[in-house]
């Protein structure tokens, strides 16, 4: 990677996961760890959410569908479920 003003340092910081070091650093802490679903996964919540007027129940039909070969059905109802409690929690 190569930068503007020739910081290597810089290289560590951009390429780091993102976290929000709630944590000891030692624990390597990711967001994803702690939100217990991938970005991707959280961008296709969201996009369902809003654009799509999505609630829980046709999150999840439409889920079992786009992620038949990817998670079983009861971990996309769990990561449905999830992602709810913590949208309606924040806000």
């Amino acid at each position: 990677m190569s930068y503007r003003f020739n910081l290597s340092e810089v290289a560590g910081i951009v390429e780091a996961p993102p976290t929000a070091e709630l944590t000891p650093l030692e624990t390597n802490q990711t967001d994803e760890e702690d939100m217990g679903m991938t970005y991707e996964e959280l961008s296709t919540f969201g996009h369902l959410r809003g654009p799509l007027c999505c609630g829980p129940f046709s999150m999840v039909a439409r889920l079992l569908h786009l992620w038949k070969d990817r998670h079983a059905p009861a971990e996309i109802s769990r990561k449905v479920k999830h992602f709810y409690t913590s949208y309606a929690a924040n806000r």
